[in-house]
């Protein structure tokens, strides 16, 4: 993961700490979609030396500004009146319908994307970075576990796909 961090601090102008910082953010999200999404996170830690070191850093970070929380909660609210007056379901048929099942794990990671670019501005990185920091994790992740397996990770967390620019038209591999 040196390499990774210092290739990050070199091209993306930030300090150590914040790309660790943001690489256990990405971690960390990995983490928490996978368990929905059937992706096996832990065979996938295992092509990522120290990793582990920076996934089990606790966040030092603040994501607790006022706007950002606001953000967090206004999304969360909005999900869940969706939800209980059964408008999700509704939208997910028509999605699927129209776009297929891609669209709607598109939608139901969304908010975890939101968290995501979130935890990225708490760091002091712009959007730009954002993307940045997402698409070499990404690539740093394709060299070291693979094709296949970045390829099911990009499938199995569609929020994930939206950093990369236009919901998964990141290069695969065939």
């Amino acid at each position: 993961m040196d390499t990774l961090i210092n290739q990050i601090v070199n091209q993306l102008d930030l300090d150590p700490s914040q790309a660790k910082s943001a690489i256990g953010a990405i971690l960390r999200f990995c983490r928490t979609q996978a368990v929905d999404n059937n992706f096996d996170f832990d065979a996938f830690l295992t092509k990522l030396p120290g990793s582990e070191s920076l996934l089990q850093t606790e966040k030092n970070y603040d994501v607790t500004t006022q706007q950002q929380s606001n953000v967090v909660l206004i999304i969360g609210l909005l999900t869940w009146f969706l939800k209980a007056f059964g408008i999700m379901e509704i939208l997910k048929t028509l999605l699927t319908r129209f776009f297929g099942d891609s669209a709607v794990k598109l939608l139901d990671s969304a908010g975890d994307g939101a968290e995501l670019a979130s935890v990225f501005r708490s760091l002091g990185m712009n959007r730009e970075q954002g993307t940045k920091m997402v698409a070499m994790f990404v690539d740093y992740a394709k060299l070291k576990a693979g094709p296949v397996v970045i390829d099911k990770l990009l499938e199995s967390i569609p929020a994930l796909q939206t950093f990369l620019g236009g919901g998964g038209n990141h290069e695969k591999d065939e």
